[in-house]
């Protein structure tokens, strides 16, 4: 099982994150430092600012799998809108690696089959790399915010949660792993 591209794409668009800063309180992702959840008003335009990935996430729909991104690079802009609807107008490029458990495979770990540049099989798992890199058209999809998490859905119905603080006129959010720790987070700036 491999996601699709467009859940790549927007796992990689939703990966950027806040460098060095630190701030009291402040949660983990990789090198990714992060203020407590805070919510706020997310109607708007962002504009990306920087970008970072933190550990390994699942891929959806698959127990005891991972994939960690890394040369994570995104451009672009978030446009909130209080109708419910978001346009991700973003580019964005990163190196993937994934682990799959056979058992998530319904057929050998072929990396035309897993949807991958290059998979090596083991005994259990599928090991893949993949580049994904270019531009997207403009995509519109749908969010939901309660208390300090935002759900977003694309047009497949595959959604994200995401917790998020805005202070000032910048927004942070993270997404959270199966362990409730953050695995990804962003920094955008608004407009």
């Amino acid at each position: 099982m491999k996601p699709s591209a467009h859940l790549l794409v927007l796992l990689g668009t939703l990966a950027w994150a806040c460098g060095g800063e630190s701030s009291s309180g402040s949660n983990a992702a990789g090198s990714c430092r992060l203020p407590a959840p805070c919510g706020g008003d997310l109607v708007g335009k962002w504009q990306v600012t920087k970008a970072c990935a933190g550990k390994p996430v699942p891929v959806r729909g698959c127990p005891g799998s991972s994939m960690s991104i890394t040369d994570l690079q995104v451009t672009g802009t978030l446009e909130f809108r209080a109708d419910g609807t978001m346009t991700d107008a973003t580019t964005g490029s990163f190196h993937g690696e994934m682990s799959i458990p056979n058992s998530c495979l319904s057929s050998t770990c072929d990396a035309k089959r897993v949807g991958a540049d290059q998979c090596t099989p083991s005994s259990d798992t599928c090991h893949c790399s993949e580049d994904v890199a270019g531009s997207t058209s403009p995509s519109v999809m749908t969010y939901v915010t309660s208390g300090a998490t935002a759900t977003l859905t694309d047009s497949t119905g595959s959604a994200v949660d995401a917790d998020y603080c805005i202070q000032g006129n910048v927004l942070t959010w993270w997404f959270l792993g199966d362990d409730s720790a953050a695995s990804q987070a962003e920094r955008i700036t608004g407009m």
